[in-house]
């Protein structure tokens, strides 16, 4: 099937890059469904609305890696992630 990848606002992209942030020395907890939050964010159904709530990031992460990470991929370019505050965030 088809989604949506929505774009995100400014305060919705500092959301996701807080998470991470505030985490930096915990990169156990930093990186912990780093793909697919936010992925999970940006999918959304013809009216707008999330298809993956906050509530089920977890149960999200555990499908696919290569499909989460193709999306992944689209999400961050949809959105204007360049490959270094990806790098950046992630702590490489």
């Amino acid at each position: 099937g088809s989604v949506r990848i929505a774009s995100l606002t400014s305060a919705q992209r500092d959301e996701w890059e807080a998470n991470f942030v505030k985490n930096k020395n915990k990169p156990e907890v930093a990186l912990k469904q780093f793909r697919a939050r936010l992925v999970g964010m940006c999918l959304v159904d013809e009216e707008g609305n999330r298809l993956v709530p906050e509530n089920k990031i977890g149960a999200f992460a555990r499908k696919n890696a290569a499909v989460i990470s193709e999306l992944f991929e689209e999400c961050q370019r949809h959105n204007g992630f360049t490959d270094e505050d990806v790098a950046e965030l992630e702590g490489k």
